[in-house]
């Protein structure tokens, strides 16, 4: 089962209205047949940008389809943008696979502790993937997180320059 939630956020650094879906850890989940269920609720909303923060499979399974085939799918819908997880990350190391190419592969844009300026509605937009921070003690073991940081970004506006962060 999944959790759909509906948010309204306004700002004033944000002058046109732009529909996004977030969508997260799903784990190799299926949501009807190829996942049909879930990329037509998708669909249904008409999103701007669908930005995906990670987990879409499992670290210690080799069965990549399922998030390679949701991620073509959804591609179709709107600009997709996938920061990865830890499982991504594990994957790679587990099989040897390449997940910024596979997912760039089917479509999707990945970006990984790096960040795109985009145009939607007439609204500039910087997006950015950034991963690692804040998470348990094993990332600061291995020097993957920074105990100082604790930032996680998929979507902000631009900053003028007078506006600073």
């Amino acid at each position: 089962m999944y959790k759909r939630q509906t948010y309204i956020l306004q700002s004033k650094k944000i002058s046109e209205e732009i529909c996004l879906i977030q969508i997260t850890d799903l784990h190799n989940s299926i949501f009807g047949s190829d996942n049909k269920h879930l990329i037509s609720k998708a669909a249904m909303k008409s999103p701007d940008l669908i930005m995906i923060t990670g987990d879409l499979l499992n670290a210690n399974e080799p069965d990549n389809h399922i998030a390679v085939t949701l991620l073509a799918e959804l591609s179709t819908i709107a600009p997709t943008y996938v920061s990865l997880g830890n499982h991504e990350l594990e994957y790679e190391q587990n099989y040897g696979t390449d997940i910024t190419a596979l997912y760039e592969s089917a479509g999707a844009t990945v970006l990984n502790y790096e960040y795109k300026d985009i145009t939607i509605n007439s609204q500039p937009l910087r997006i950015g993937g950034i991963y690692g921070y804040c998470l348990s003690d094993k990332y600061l073991e291995t020097g993957e997180a920074d105990p100082g940081e604790c930032k996680f970004c998929l979507l902000y506006t631009s900053p003028s320059p007078r506006d600073g962060l």
